[in-house]
């Protein structure tokens, strides 16, 4: 019986990958006024040193509701370079813009919403996002072997959240 063949984020069987997204606690779940679902961009780019980022190399737009917390998706995926890392980015959308438009706005602002997000900045945060919350972010190795995990925990405001996101190929 053979091994499994290893992957990482750069070198993806079929150009694709699956997630796997497990909600321990929504972060809309408090609201009174709130649909108690979370409606969710996740976002994955090639994290570069300099320079601008260049377009995500997958996006998922999904809704979680309390009543069902997790959902597998197989995303095409471009892969990362060998030598790079990935930054994965949670964004809990609260208007009606398309998960396409969010994605347009952040993307030149990727470094000052990380390090508004650190300082746990809410005006700037606010001010990059308008009515979207960011809910966390990782930035892990490229070369990372799939599957791996990365769990997301915090508070927004009054909302407690715990997100768990699996990578592995797809298959």
């Amino acid at each position: 019986m053979g091994r499994e063949p290893q992957y990482s984020l750069y070198e993806l069987p079929n150009d694709s990958i699956s997630l796997q997204v497990r909600a321990l606690s929504l972060s809309e779940d408090m609201s009174l006024l709130s649909s108690k679902n979370d409606e969710l961009l996740i976002l994955l780019y090639e994290w570069e040193d300099t320079g601008s980022m260049q377009a995500p190399l997958a996006q998922w737009s999904l809704v979680m509701p309390a009543r069902h917390p997790g959902f597998i998706k197989t995303l095409p995926m471009n892969p990362a370079s060998e030598k790079s890392w990935v930054l994965l980015l949670l964004i809990e959308i609260d208007d009606d813009l398309s998960g396409e438009e969010i994605e347009a706005l952040l993307r030149p602002n990727l470094r000052k919403l990380i390090a508004a997000f650190e300082d746990e900045n809410y005006t700037a945060l606010g001010q990059l996002l308008g009515d979207q919350d960011m809910l966390g972010y990782r930035i892990v190795p490229a070369d990372e072997t799939l599957p791996f995990q990365v769990t997301l925990t915090g508070r927004h405001k009054f909302d407690k959240y715990h997100y768990v996101i699996s990578f592995s190929p797809k298959g």
